[in-house]
């Protein structure tokens, strides 16, 4: 077992009444694989001890790595740090609040060497409250429409892929999230495990039922764009953007001009179609920004973050 077969990357954040048990739990699944294996926590900023709790599991068992990172960047900056240092032929994430069995990992695995590239955990008799679940339905639907990958679960924090297929789609930052979507573009095989889920018993979620809309609307309109958008499409579409921006500023000139002293401008119709236009002109452009801040950067293979590593250490 000196090789290393597997990596197992958990992001963490405030999970201190977790992370023992968790610990505990993934070495038992990897060594009833019977195969070399390596645990990296991404301590991503906790305030609440699981910094020192990861030290004290660090020096009691093997094969344990722990990244600290200075401050909180998310999940997906988190498991980025995580993808950097892994040696592993297959790569396993998995959430640290304990809502997914990591006794489930080998399945994972063996779905892995029956060929598949990559495996995601389907929740079922999921824990989550009834707004949530519907919620989340809601958009695995538009999701699945949008990206044609036969998938129920999209959001699912319980993953094991080839470590392979993460260098050849060379995502990062928060495209991370969506390494079975362009797995699968790209050619992989992608399968889907239903596994249960289970209730949360310490701690609390860092997303609020709020924070999560915001999130999967941005999603949403990530996936929407890179997979109806081209970048012949997305020249013309941004400069469609700063065209309609032009009209709309040029009408409103114009109505603030013919517009008598003491009326309101914007009761002409020409005063209204100028702000209509201009914007429609601004969604367009922001659009454009997010292109060219997500695609771009994935069909460029840019991998370069700003460093956030205070330390590394290892068992």
């Amino acid at each position: 077992m000196n090789k290393c077969d597997i990596s197992v990357v958990v992001p963490v954040y405030n999970e201190v009444g977790n992370l023992a048990l968790l610990s505990q739990k993934i070495k038992e699944a990897l060594l009833e694989l019977g195969r070399g294996f390596e645990i990296i926590f991404v301590n991503d900023g906790s305030t609440d001890g699981s910094s020192r709790l990861l030290e004290e599991i660090r020096d009691s068992q093997q094969n344990i790595i722990i990244i600290d990172l200075f401050r909180s960047n998310g999940k997906a900056a988190a498991l980025e740090q995580g993808f950097k240092i892994i040696k592993g032929e297959y790569v396993v994430i998995i959430d640290s609040d304990l809502q997914y069995d990591p006794g489930d990992i080998p399945a994972l695995i063996h779905e892995m060497e029956k060929g598949a590239d990559v495996v995601s955990a389907k929740r079922i008799q999921r824990s989550d409250s009834g707004s949530t679940i519907r919620f989340s339905g809601i958009f695995n639907k538009l999701l699945r429409f949008i990206c044609r990958l036969p998938i129920e679960d999209y959001f699912s924090g319980l993953k094991c892929f080839r470590k392979d297929v993460l260098d050849y789609v060379s995502l990062d930052g928060n495209l991370i999230r969506f390494i079975s979507v362009f797995a699968y573009h790209e050619g992989f095989k992608v399968v889907e495990v239903p596994l249960k889920h289970y209730e949360r018993i310490h701690g609390s979620s860092r997303y609020s039922f709020g924070g999560r809309i915001l999130l999967a609307l941005l999603d949403l309109l990530v996936v929407l764009t890179m997979f109806t958008l081209n970048k012949h499409r997305m020249y013309f579409f941004g400069l469609g953007g700063y065209l309609l921006l032009g009209l709309g500023t040029i009408l409103l000139f114009i109505c603030f001009m013919l517009v008598e002293p003491g009326k309101a401008a914007f009761n002409n119709p020409i005063g209204i179609i100028g702000i209509v236009m201009s914007f429609i002109s601004i969604q367009i452009l922001i659009l454009k920004k997010l292109w060219d801040e997500y695609f771009t950067r994935y069909q460029e293979g840019y991998s370069k973050r700003m460093r956030n590593v205070k330390s590394i250490s290892k068992s």
